[in-house]
C-alpha cells in the first residue's frame, strides 16, 4: 500500500504550481519576499536511501532568488504513515 500514497505524493507535489503554492503558504514570512515562486523547478531524483523508499518520498524544490543571482532550495521529506505515531521524529534521525 505504501507504493501507493508515494505514487499519489510524487505525482502531486511534481506539479510546480503546486509546490510553489505549498512553498508560499508554509515557509516562513521572512522568505516570502526572496523568493521567486514562479520560477519552481523539482529535481525528480529522490535522496531516500533504497531501504527506505518503502515509507518515505523526498522531493527537492528549487526556487531562483528574487533579487540577486541565485537559487535556493526546498527539500521535503514525506513519511507514510497508516496510523499515528508519536515518535516519528526520532525515526528519520540517522543510526550511524
Amino acid at each position: 500500500m505504501p507504493a501507493h500514497y508515494d505514487a499519489l505524493f510524487r505525482r502531486l507535489f511534481e506539479n510546480p504550481e503546486v509546490s510553489a503554492d505549498f512553498a508560499r503558504h508554509y515557509l516562513p514570512a521572512e522568505y516570502q519576499g526572496k523568493i521567486d515562486f514562479d520560477s519552481a523547478a523539482i529535481d525528480r531524483d529522490s535522496y531516500v536511501d533504497k531501504a527506505l523508499r518503502r515509507n518515505y518520498t523526498d522531493l527537492l524544490y528549487k526556487f531562483d532568488k528574487k533579487e540577486g543571482k541565485g537559487q535556493l532550495y526546498l527539500y521535503l521529506l514525506y513519511d507514510h504513515k497508516s496510523s499515528p505515531d508519536k515518535w516519528v521524529s526520532i525515526g528519520i534521525l540517522p543510526w550511524d
